[in-house]
């Protein structure tokens, strides 16, 4: 029992590490647009202009999703991934009490 607490505590750190960093990541992509934003407004070149703005909203349409292989984590599905890994503690929890 104590063995699959390890592996999923384990595994459930790994998972947080990987969306800190996403985490991170969102921030810096905050950062650029605002100062993209701010070099927008700041000079008065059409074509600066222009091109600034694309990539403004190139970078806010693009969904920040980490591929790992077979499966794409994003918020969605580390939310999910870290209900079902409590609900599984939990089951086994009760198991193991009614056991003893």
């Amino acid at each position: 029992l104590s063995a699959c607490f390890e592996f999923i505590f384990v595994q459930t750190c790994e998972l947080s590490i990987i969306l800190a960093f996403v985490s991170q990541i969102k921030q810096n992509e905050i950062e650029i647009v605002k100062k993209l934003n701010q070099i927008e407004n700041d000079f008065d070149d059409k074509k600066l202009h222009n091109r600034t703005h694309l990539m403004v909203l190139q970078i806010k349409s693009s969904p920040l999703i980490i591929s790992c292989g077979i499966i794409e984590i994003n918020w969605t599905v580390y939310t999910t991934m870290v209900s079902a890994i409590f609900t599984y503690m939990l089951i086994i929890i009760q198991f193991d009490m009614a056991a003893n």
